[in-house]
């Protein structure tokens, strides 16, 4: 009995370990037999309906590479397949029907939606986006003036998909701020903030059909959307969150009892052309911002509300004013006139916002984390942040690199001269 009661335990070990193993690699399909789906956009038919344009790998271009001159396979790194539907889900079964493998959507990078789906269906897109459990979280979110079609279907390099092209992009940009980095999981998070807005980083095509960075679009839960374009969305960032390797040009500052320029732009201030019409360089500062930061802080109460920015910047002084010498006071003026500057920026974006509606800023949100009485106290007024006094402790600290007390073209030319005297070539 003993023995046959190991033999039979024995037996069921295996028979137990065959159907497991037989039902872990029961959905396995070998990556060749999958079409990985990268790229997402979305328009507006002319009928009403989603236009959904999905770039997705191509699983022969691999292939082609390897047969290069036989005439076998595609080059082309992506596939395009276009269709229009009622909803997303819709969408993605048709694009699946006319493919002869399953689409894996895990690897999804990037979703473009075009301005016409914002403002017309962005909360239900939105909605079915979070509830697939086939897309991850991390894709980006990108808005376009453009057809969604035409930017995620532009073709710029031979060996990259378009899609992975756009998040190159991106990315490329967020060096200079987190908040360029548009991802689903964040930008959702502000939408269900209090202040009920996100920022999304606006692209399209230039003259050549290749995607760059035209600026931000700040979009609210209801479809509003601000554009802000990349020559005037500095002071946007500077509101939205911490910055990095922002280059600036400031106008110089004008000697000690004398006016300076309101922190005003090199092409701001008065007389910074010539009779030729050919900017100076002696009249800017080229300043390297390294970092700043920024803290929005409501220091009011419901009668009287208000709010307290905190500014911080350090920079570099990358190119200095040919006429300014570089001192203490020097550097302290120019030090204001920075901050001037910033603090123009800020008041200009902040206007903005406040026009169009738009709570970019996160007034609403600072408000809520400091007093939520006060918030729902405020309820019943949703416009009073368009109207909430704000003041501003704005900070810059510069520095200058590698400083010198000689210029190491001046040691040579002076080394020149004395050789050119001991030769006599100076006489005459």
């Amino acid at each position: 009995m003993t023995r046959a009661w190991a033999w039979c335990r024995a037996w069921l070990s295996s028979l137990l370990l065959t159907v497991s193993l037989a039902a872990g690699c029961a959905d396995y399909t070998e990556v060749d037999d999958l079409y990985v789906m990268t790229g997402l956009g979305v328009d507006v038919a002319d009928d009403g309906r989603l236009r959904v344009t999905a770039d997705i790998i191509n699983p022969d271009a691999s292939q082609s590479q390897q047969t290069v001159g036989t005439g076998g396979g595609s080059q082309t790194p992506d596939l395009v397949v276009q269709t229009e539907a009622d909803s997303l889900e819709m969408a993605i079964d048709d694009v699946q029907r006319r493919l002869p493998h399953r689409v894996y959507l895990s690897h999804n990078a990037v979703v473009v939606l075009g301005e016409g789906i914002v403002q017309r269906q962005l909360q239900s897109l939105m909605d079915e986006l979070e509830r697939n459990r086939s897309i991850r979280r991390s894709e980006l979110l990108i808005m376009t003036k453009d057809r969604a079609a035409d930017v995620l279907s532009a073709r710029v390099a031979a060996s990259v998909s378009s899609a992975l092209r756009l998040q190159d992009v991106v990315e490329q940009a967020a060096d200079w701020s987190p908040v360029l980095r548009s991802d689903q999981l964040h930008v959702m998070r502000r939408w269900l903030s209090p202040s009920g807005t996100s920022a999304m980083i606006w692209i399209d095509r230039n003259g050549q059909g290749e995607p760059i960075v035209r600026g931000l679009a700040l979009v609210t839960r209801e479809g509003r959307t601000l554009w802000v374009d990349a020559k005037e969305w500095r002071g946007m960032l500077w509101w939205l969150s911490s910055t990095r390797g922002l280059l600036d040009s400031v106008a110089c500052p004008k000697p000690h009892g004398t006016r300076i320029f309101g922190g005003g732009r090199a092409r701001e201030a008065a007389g910074h052309q010539g009779e030729d019409g050919l900017t100076r360089l002696d009249e800017t500062v080229l300043v390297h911002w390294l970092s700043t930061r920024t803290r929005v802080r409501w220091a009011g109460t419901a009668q009287r509300p208000r709010f307290w920015v905190e500014w911080r910047g350090e920079g570099e002084v990358e190119r200095g004013c040919a006429s300014m010498r570089l001192d203490t006071d020097a550097y302290s003026r120019l030090e204001a006139a920075a901050a001037s500057l910033v603090r123009t920026e800020m008041q200009a974006a902040l206007q903005r916002a406040r026009r169009a509606g738009v709570d970019a800023m996160g007034l609403q949100n600072a408000l809520y984390q400091a007093d939520a009485k006060a918030y729902q106290a405020l309820a019943a007024h949703p416009d009073w942040w368009q109207t909430a006094p704000v003041h501003y402790d704005i900070r810059a600290r510069l520095v200058r690199s590698y400083m010198v007390t000689h210029s190491p073209f001046g040691e040579y030319a002076r080394e020149s001269q004395k050789k050119s005297l001991g030769t006599g070539g100076l006489s005459r």
